[in-house]
């Protein structure tokens, strides 16, 4: 998401439309309370430095989940908080999804190397000329505020906001999921906007 909407800043001429789920501009967003640690550039380094050592760590399926149950995050608490059989198929779509990575270790570079820019880049935002579909979950406490900008300052948006979900609005609310992204996608075939 943060990647398209930078694309779009720079070449929404060649898009018919950009949808921006669950997302911001910037590419380190700012996390909310209480998950807003202020810490140093030293402090990141040394954390960093400590999950490097635990990239190969074994960890069961059991455990993994039991870790995430205990401390869900920004992301994914909303889904910790559901019924145990509706839980536990979310769970396991996640754990898929950490079990298909390419490694512990790509997927750490890759944290440390894009997560890098608080800049919500305003200017690049009034830029994207296509219809454009801001779509997020009601407890994405992570990017109400960054979509809630996107909505303000990229000319031609919709901003869809799914009730009682949080960050994974596709796997918490798969079908108001969709009938968003189909209605906008109507819209934009029938009029050429986004509303």
């Amino acid at each position: 998401g943060m990647i398209a909407a930078r694309y779009g800043m720079k070449h929404s001429d060649r898009l018919l439309s950009l949808m921006l789920t669950d997302t911001g501009s910037a590419t380190r967003p700012m996390m909310p309370p209480p998950y807003n640690v202020n810490i140093s550039e030293e402090e990141r380094k040394r954390l960093n430095e400590e999950a490097l050592k635990r990239l190969d760590e074994k960890v069961s399926r059991d455990e993994r989940k039991a870790r995430w149950i205990a401390t869900p995050g920004p992301y994914t608490f909303t889904i910790a908080r559901r019924p145990e059989p509706e839980r536990d198929r979310m769970y396991s779509v996640m754990d898929g999804f950490y079990n298909r990575r390419l490694s512990n270790r790509a997927l750490f570079d890759f944290r440390t190397c894009f997560y890098t820019d608080p800049d919500v880049l305003v200017a690049g935002l009034r830029k994207i000329k296509c219809p454009t579909l801001i779509l997020l979950g009601e407890h994405d406490v992570v990017f109400i505020e960054p979509s809630n900008i996107m909505a303000r300052e990229i000319p031609d948006n919709r901003l869809v906001v799914i009730p009682d979900v949080g960050h994974m609005t596709a796997m918490e609310a798969p079908e108001k999921t969709i009938e968003a992204i189909l209605d906008f996608l109507k819209t934009v075939k029938q009029k050429g906007k986004a509303k």
